[in-house]
């Protein structure tokens, strides 16, 4: 799925490939405190996170990085159920 995503992010973000490497490593991290196939929404995952002591140990950078990779993924998933 991390492989369909990050060919997703070329396709769309025409981002660089080491923007869309720390993209997809910012999504591992965030999966590692929650289950983001199970998140439906944005809001849905900041709550999940902002319930978590590791997402809170985070300085705001980095949060909002997460936050950026989960709504990337977010979008992604939702154009993966359209096609």
């Amino acid at each position: 799925m991390l492989s369909d995503f990050a060919t997703w992010l070329d396709k769309n973000l025409q981002s660089t490939e080491r923007s869309k490497r720390d993209v997809v490593s910012r999504l591992k991290r965030a999966s590692n405190i929650i289950d983001i196939n199970a998140v439906r929404d944005n809001d849905e995952a900041r709550y999940l996170l902002s319930r978590s002591e590791a997402y809170g140990s985070m300085g705001k950078t980095i949060q909002s990085q997460l936050g950026r990779s989960i709504r990337l993924y977010l979008q992604f998933k939702n154009s993966s159920q359209i096609t």
